[in-house]
C-alpha cells in the first residue's frame, strides 16, 4: 500500500506542471514527499536483531509515530489541490482524505495488532481508490 502511495504522491505531482511557482508553493508540495520519505524510513529497523521475526514488535513500538507522520502527509496532501489549484476541499478527493485519516487515528489510537491488520487493508482501498479517481477522471461520476 505504501509503495502505491508513493507512486501516486510522484503520478500526482503532475498536475501541478502549469503552476505559477514559487519558492512557498515548491516548499509546500514538497512537503508530501518529505513525509512520505520520513514515515517509510521509520518502518526500517535500524539496530542489529530487529529483523523479520521482530516486525510486528518494531512497527507496534514505532506506530504512534508512523501515523502522525501519516496523518501529517494525509493534512499537507488534502489541502495541496485547494491552496494551489483552487479545487474544492470536500471533493471526490476530499471525501476519501477523511475516511483516509480517519483511518490513520483509528491505527493511532489502537495497538492491537488485528486493528492495525485492518487499518493497513482500508489504507490501501483508499490508495486504489484515491488513483481510480485522481487518475481515471469521468469514471466514478
Amino acid at each position: 500500500g505504501l509503495f502505491l502511495l508513493v507512486l501516486g504522491h510522484w503520478w500526482s505531482q503532475w498536475d501541478f506542471r502549469g503552476l505559477d511557482w514559487t519558492y512557498p508553493s515548491f516548499f509546500y508540495v514538497t512537503l508530501g514527499p518529505t513525509l512520505l520519505f520520513f514515515a517509510v524510513a521509520l518502518l526500517i529497523p535500524v539496530r542489529a536483531g530487529e529483523g523479520p521475526g521482530d516486525m510486528r514488535v518494531y512497527f507496534l513500538s514505532v506506530r504512534p509515530l508512523f501515523m502522525t507522520v501519516m496523518l501529517a502527509y494525509s493534512f499537507v496532501t488534502w489541502f495541496d489541490g485547494p491552496i494551489l489549484q483552487g479545487q474544492p476541499i470536500l471533493g471526490p478527493l476530499g471525501i476519501i482524505h477523511i475516511v483516509f485519516t480517519g483511518g490513520l487515528l483509528v491505527g493511532l489510537s489502537s495497538a492491537n495488532a488485528r486493528v492495525q491488520n485492518i487499518v493497513a487493508l482500508a489504507m490501501a482501498g483508499l490508495v486504489f481508490a484515491v488513483m481510480a479517481v485522481r487518475f481515471f477522471p469521468g469514471a466514478f461520476g
